[in-house]
Parts: C-alpha cells; structure tokens; sequence
C-alpha cells in the first residue's frame, strides 16, 4: 500500500515586488490530495525488492496541479522517475491565503512497502509440479506426509517478479501449499498425490517426511508452467507390520474379549503365522499335544467351544487334525477369543468362543503374495473391481507328497516297505460391494481338501471283508462353503446383520483292513441380528440362529470277539434358536446387560427345562417344558477410572451332546441323553497402565453337568463285547485364575505375559470323586516377545513353562491267550502327571525392499531347548507293560521365502 505524508513547513510563492519574505500571510487550508495515479514498477525494480521512502518538493500552482517536481531524497533512479512521472499526474485542493487560492511548495513523503511490489506483480497461479507418494516395497499410497521444497538464494530465474523469498512468501499463500524458513510445503492427500503451484523455474532441493518413515531427499528442476509429475518410493521405518495399529482398549459387546490382529498374529515364533494356533498364547487356552489342532478352553475339550467365521461355524479347522489351519491368516482383520461369560449371541457351546474376523478385500490397489515354505506353498491376490467392489483371493497347496512320491520313482529298486503320499489345499474367494453408502454386501466361498495314503507292504493283521487294500491306510477330508453376508442401517439407530450359508462335506478312511469308514454330509446356516439404540441410555439386540445339518456315516470295525461291527449313521441335527439382549448405561461408568436365549435341537428328544438352570435342579421336576433348552445370561462393567475397568458375569450355558452323533448313537453313545448344560461365574478387572502396558486379570469358575462321559481307552480294551462308550450324567467344573500383562507395538518392541492357575475336574462314579480331568494344566505360562532390529530385521521369541498332563498308570496286567495279547490293568485315572513341559520358540526374519516388491526369507525354530531337555508329550508302555516312555519331539524347523508385489 501507498502512503502519502504532508509536512508541516510549506513556502507561499507570492509574486511581489519587494520579494520581502517577512511580509507572507499566513495559510488559511492546507492543499489536500483529492487524485492520485498508481506508479508502474518495473519488473527490473520488483525483482530487486526496494522498499522505503522518496521524498520530494512538489510546486503546486492555483488549481491544485503539480507545476514541477524535485527529488529531495530517492531510493533507484528508475524508481524516482517512474514516482516522478506518477505525481505530475496527482491533483490537490488548492492553497487558501485570505480567501483565495494560491501557489505553494510542499514537502511529499512517497512510501514504498512489499504490498506495493506485489500488488504489482499480479503473480498467476497455475499447477507446474506434482507427484505421488508410495510405500517402496508395498506400492501403498502414502497419505498425510509432508512434502517440502527448497530453493537457493542463488536462483537465477528472470521469469520471478519478485526476490526469491518475497516470491516463496507470496505463492506459500496459495491454497494447498505454505511457506515457512525459505521453503514451500504441503501434504499428500488420501492417495498419496500432492501438487505445487507457480514454482520458480530451475533446480530445487525436495524433501519428503512422515512419522513411520524415513526422510526422502531429491534434486529436481522445475520447468516455467509446464506441469512435471513423478513418482517418489519412501522406506518405511519397519516393514514388520502393514498396517496402521490403532492403541487403546476397543469397544467389545463382550465382557471377556481377547484380540490380536492379522500383522500380530504372524510375528509370534513357533505358530508359522498360524491364524487360530494362535489363541494358544492366550491365558486359559490349554497346550495341545504337538500336531493336535484341539483347543482346549478353560480345562474343557476341543468340542465344548465354538468357532465361527464372521458368524456361522467353521466345518473344519485344520489341515491332518493340526498341521495348519484351513482359512488363509492373510484374509483375517482379527482373531477374538471369548473363553467364558459371552453374552447370548452365541450359543451351543459351555467353554468358550473362538471368532475369526475375516476383512474387506483391497478397493485402491492390485496387490497380493507368493509363500514357499518346507510344508506348502500359496499364494494370495486382491484389489478393486470398481469403486465400490473389492475382490481378494487365495489358494495353498501342500507338496511334501509329491516330494515324497518322486523320491520313491527314483529309488524303486530298493524294497521300501512304507510309502507315503499326503497332500492337503484350501482355497478362498472373498468379493466385497457396497451397495449404497449404508448398505454392504460381501460373498465368501472357502473349501479344503487333505488326503493321505500310506502303503505298508509288509502289513498282514487285516481282512478283506473289510477292503480288498489291506496295505493300505488312508483318509481324505473334505469341504466347501459358500457364504453371503448383508449389513445395513435401516435407518437412524437401527442396524441389521444377516448370514446366511452352505456346506458340503465329504471324507472317507481305510486302515490295513482293520476299520473303514465313508461319511458326508450337508449344511445350511443362518443368522440374523437386528440391533436398536432405543435411546443414549439404551439399546436392544435381537437374534435368531438356524442351522440344519443332514449327516450320513458308513463304517466298518472290529470288536473284541474279531467280529466286524457294520454301522450306518442317518443324523438329521442342528439348532434354532431366538435370542434377545437389552443393554443399560445408567450412567456413563456403567454398563449392564442382560440376556434369554432359547436353544432346540432337533436330535435331542427329551423335554427341555422350564427355567434355565444355574445348577441341576434335582429338588422338582423342571426338565417338563418344551424342547428349546433356556439360556439366561447377566453382565456388568463398571469403569471406576479412566484407567481402571471392573467386568462381571453370569450365566447359564448348554449346547447338543459332544462328540456330535457319537454321544446319541444308537449302539454306542446313549439315545435318550439330554442337552449338556453348564453355568459359567466370571470377575475380571482390566488396569490400562498407560497408552502401550496393559493388564487384565480374570477369575472364573465353570459348573458343567449332563456331560456324556468316555469311558476310557482302558475301559474299551478290556471290553468282551460290544457296549455303549459313554455315559450321560456326568459332572464337570473348572475354575482358576489368568493374568495377562500385554505390552502393544510401540517403536521396536511389543510383547506380553500370560499365566493361568487352573483346575479341570470331572466326577469319576468309579472313584466317587472329582478327578483331573485329560486337560487339568494346574500352571500355564507363556512369554512372547518380538523386537525389530535395524536394516528390517525381525526376531520373536517364546518361552512355555506348562504343567505336564495328567495320565492313568498301568498297575497290573494279564495275558489274553485267545487274542494274543496283554491286557493292561489301569490304576485310579490321571493320578500321575507328566513332567513339566518347557519349550523355547525362535523367529527370525528379514525383509529386503525393492521398488514394487518385498521379499521375506524367515526361520522359525520350534523347541530349541530340545538337545538338554526334553518336554514329555505323552507316556506310553511297551507291549506288555512293563516299561513306560515318555515321547518328545524334537526340534522343528520351518524355513520359508515370500514375496509381495
């Protein structure tokens, strides 16, 4: 801006004729300045940046015009001319001297400020530099990282009006990009994309930093208006895990939640990224034995828990019983382990819940992997189909068999009297849509396949009226599900969950023509949950389960007497089941919530009870109502701090007799057992001890009654005929403690601690007592760590300290001399105990970056401690039971390369 400045000394000019300068009168009204004319600065004057005054003697005459013009004090010679040219344009009131207007000489004060030179300069705005931020390795757009550009104070760019800074400081105001110490910056946006404007032509220094990366430094060179996009590939700090982790305690409808996400669940050593191997490191999650894929919760069997895949029951969990799990952890957003006191959206099961989290295919990018490790090899791809349609896909295949059967060709002239030939493959296709912004769809098809055949040319212990293949043993397993699923929010406070979906099975079994069997069977599923926020204070959920499920089993086996038993199974079972929760928030540190679901299973033909049974209510006759078995289920939390929570639960749990079809069979199991039931008691209390260290600890205690009970493997081999293998009113309860101290991702390190102090007992009316039950680990102690090294090397580790497992002794035994063998004479059940299993896990990976691609080579080593101690899995006896041996397994190593694209 221009300012003008009139001093307060003037001179009259008075044409007299004496010239006397003692005799001028005095002014009455002092000239104003009522016109004035921009002065035109040339591009030479703005490029130097002048500022100041110029100070000048304007001769004024009657009308108020500028006569002349004489510089007192300038600032460039061809600004004082310009200024010059500019004021003779200017015009004023006149002098006023008695009345009348008058000529006069007046000292004017021109001042020249950056407001002027770039008023001046008029600088347009346009786009001539921009470009895109990806992750190297991963090709993901990198959003929210600053992007800066700097130039030298030796720039020699005529085009500029201005000086180079005085220019920065101008095009820093432009919208998107800012200025600050010499230097433009701006942000990339969703997509990694940024953009600046009306850049100085020539060479200038860029720079690009973001938290989690490193910094990026480029010498580049603008061209005058011509638009110049790149590429620029950052390193992240860690590769270790692909994902954003967001810390704090996530909002669960459950009491008792544990979680880990897919990039956790592949770090941890000894699980080989294993998605549910992984609830094993959770406190109240029994050790299974090596190669088992049992999931023991709380002291209960694998059979009392449930596992879901977003909603609907998983048909099989592993490759060969435990090898791998059948659902690609890749395809996970998380793994929820509910190991007691749920709330009533799930049912059929009174130990715990195991949820796998599946997640939405990639919408931005086509990206995926390639895996090969000793045991299998896959592969995994995803990406857009449109905006609002994402797509992923993958598939695993084992080849150890095909190794195994070429190593066989090539030694065929040697007699080998064992050849074997496994396989498994899993596949997965997942399409997500959106239908509307609140309105989603996605569709799931998943299926698995493990086969086996083991040739012993030198077996002779079956018959042919089994199967004419007496070398043989074999078994294959099989399935495949198609899921669709529909999420919507109806409207405001209303939102509506579906599931819906079919399976089909199929698997078959040969063992050197001793046993044989052939089963299939078919699935249908639905679930529905409609949910209502009534008001701030409260909500309602309502649900509905329905799963049919038609089962048919062919098998052959022999009894005692050497007589082949033939047995068909026809088993139409399933669950329906209404449900109905209400919450309350009284107040915003509390929360209640409370529960009835009904459960009716079409192969349970007893009547079920009136009132849902926190015990067994012997004392009248409540099992008279119809056949929906009553669940009713309480929970509170209560935040007493905003870094202390208290929970609380308590409920009445049953679910059909386990194992499924063996415990009602008609020969075997018993027909008229009714529905297992089981009241669960909870008290947690969760100490967030900051943003990164937490604590949960949980007390517990399961009462579990009309269990059907096994007899025992002692029991059935000194059986003289055929007869039921179970027993229907049998008794549980496990109670304990589980402490859990977990220390979440934070720069390198990440970790946790968990211990359970439990005890599983089942009542024996052999012994009329409470017994160890088969999962009874009185202590179970694990400690995972994983830190991340320099240069994108990983290591994780984990250390077990378990309580051996109970097992019956061998007191005594008698010689069968019609079977030829020795029958053993079993001691009071699971009295002893196995030593103390320890166990130390090691991972180590490494990461190499390349542009578009990430390759992982990785070693994870299992049981390292194995050369100086050796962890018993079971105990055993040798034929006549005169010596017992306690087996182990050694260590076991997987080596494995990955790439990503």
């Amino acid at each position: 801006m221009r300012n003008v400045l009139f001093l307060t000394l003037y001179t009259l000019v008075v044409a007299v004729n004496s010239g006397a300068a003692d005799n001028l009168p005095s002014l009455q009204q002092e000239p104003q300045l009522i016109r004035s004319v921009n002065v035109r600065y040339p591009s030479s004057i703005t490029r130097l940046g002048i500022t100041g005054t110029v100070v000048l003697n304007l001769l004024l005459n009657e009308r108020g015009m500028v006569d002349s013009v004489s510089v007192v004090s300038g600032l460039h010679p061809v600004l004082d001319s310009q200024i010059v040219n500019a004021v003779f344009q200017f015009k004023f009131t006149p002098a006023m001297v008695s009345g009348k207007p008058v000529p006069v000489i007046i000292n004017y004060h021109y001042k020249i400020t950056t407001d002027d030179l770039l008023k001046a300069c008029n600088i347009q705005e346009y786009i001539n530099f921009g470009g895109r931020v990806l992750e190297r390795g991963t090709r993901r757009p990198v959003p929210d990282v600053e992007v800066i550009v700097s130039f030298s104070d030796s720039l020699a760019d005529s085009s500029i009006p201005l000086p180079l800074s005085l220019y920065l400081q101008q095009i820093g105001q432009f919208s998107g990009q800012h200025y600050h110490n010499n230097s433009i910056f701006t942000f990339t946006d969703s997509s990694g994309r940024f953009i600046f404007k009306s850049l100085p032509k020539g060479p200038f220094h860029l720079k690009i930093m973001g938290p989690g990366y490193e910094p990026c430094s480029s010498s580049l060179l603008v061209a005058h208006k011509e638009a110049v996009n790149q590429v620029f590939r950052v390193n992240k700090s860690s590769y270790a895990e692909n994902e954003i982790v967001v810390y704090g305690k996530e909002k669960s409808n459950e009491i008792s939640k544990r979680s880990l996400s897919s990039a956790q669940i592949n770090s941890i050593a000894g699980l080989n990224g294993d998605a549910l191997k992984v609830v094993q490191v959770f406190p109240g999650v029994a050790r299974p034995l090596f190669g088992s894929g049992s999931i023991g919760v709380r002291g209960a069997p694998s059979w009392d828990s449930r596992f879901f895949l977003d909603g609907i029951p998983v048909p099989q969990l592993y490759h060969f019983g435990g090898i791998k799990s059948v659902y690609n952890s890749e395809a996970l957003y998380s793994v929820d382990l509910f190991p007691g006191g749920f709330g009533v959206s799930y049912g059929n099961s009174i130990a715990g819940v195991i949820a796998l989290n599946s997640r939405n295919a990639e919408r931005e990018r086509v990206k995926g992997y390639a895996d090969i490790n000793l045991m299998d090899v896959s592969l995994f791809v995803e990406g857009p189909v449109n905006s609002r349609t994402g797509i992923l896909a993958s598939v695993r295949r084992s080849y150890l068999g095909n190794l195994l059967g070429l190593a066989v060709d090539k030694l065929s002239s040697i007699d080998i009297p064992v050849m074997i030939a496994p396989y498994y493959y899993d596949y997965l296709v997942r399409a997500d849509v959106d239908l509307t912004p609140s309105q989603k769809l996605f569709f799931t098809l998943f299926g698995s396949r493990d086969a086996l055949e083991l040739i012993v040319s030198s077996a002779n212990v079956g018959s042919t009226e089994v199967d004419a293949m007496v070398d043989r043993v074999s078994n294959t397993d099989a399935f495949n599900m198609v899921m669709v699923a529909h999420e919507s929010a109806i409207r405001e406070g209303w939102e509506n969950s579906l599931r819906t979906a079919l399976i089909q099975g199929l698997g078959n079994g040969l063992l050197l023509g001793v046993l044989k069997w052939d089963y299939k069977y078919y699935e249908f599923l639905l679930r529905n949950e409609l949910r209502y926020t009534i008001s701030p204070k409260i909500s309602a959920k309502a649900g509905f389960d329905l799963w049919l499920k038609k089962y048919h089993q062919y098998a052959i086996f022999p009894t005692a007497e050497r007589i082949f038993f033939r047995d068909t199974v026809n088993l139409i079972s399933g669950l329906v089941s209404p449900q109905f929760q209400l919450e309350y928030n009284p107040f915003p540190a509390l929360i209640v919530k409370s529960g009835l679901r009904y459960d009716y299973y079409p192969e349970i033909k007893q009547k079920a009870s009136i009132l849902p049974e926190f015990w067994n209510y012997n004392s009248f006759k409540n099992r008279t109502g119809l056949r929906a078995e009553p669940s009713l289920r309480f929970s509170a939390s209560y935040q007493i701090h905003k870094k202390h929570l208290l929970t609380a639960a308590l409920g009445t749990y049953n679910q059909t007799p386990q194992p499924l079809g063996f415990a009602t069979h008609d020969t075997l199991g018993i027909p008229g057992v009714p529905v297992t039931k089981a009241r669960q008691f909870m008290l947690g209390y969760n100490w967030q001890i900051n943003d990164i260290i937490s604590a949960d600890l949980q007390l517990y205690h399961n009462q579990q009654w009309d269990l059907p009970m096994f007899t025992g493997m002692e029991d059935l081999l000194s059986l003289n005929s055929l007869r039921p293998v179970f027993e229907g009113d049998g008794r549980g309860k496990m109670y304990g403690l589980e402490l859990f101290i977990r220390h979440n991702q934070e720069k390198n390190f990440s970790g946790w601690i968990s211990y359970s102090l439990s005890k599983s007992k089942r009542y024996s009316n052999k012994e009329g007592k409470y017994i160890p039950y088969d999962n009874d680990q009185t202590h179970n102690l694990q400690c995972v760590l994983n830190y991340r090294f320099p240069r994108q090397w990983q290591a994780g580790t984990r250390v077990r300290l378990i309580s051996g497992n109970p097992y019956t002794p061998v007191v005594d035994r008698t010689y069968d001399m019609t079977n030829r063998y020795f029958v053993p004479a079993f001691g009071e059940k699971n009295s002893l105990r196995n030593s103390p299993f320890f166990q130390l896990d090691l991972r180590v990976e490494k990461k190499f970056v390349f542009d578009n691609w990430l390759l992982t080579g990785y070693l994870d080593l299992q049981n390292l401690l194995w050369p100086f101690y050796k962890s018993p899995e079971i105990t055993i006896y040798n034929y006549d039971y005169t010596r017992k041996t306690s087996l182990s397994v050694p260590i076991i190593p997987s080596i494995g390369v990955k790439a990503d694209f």
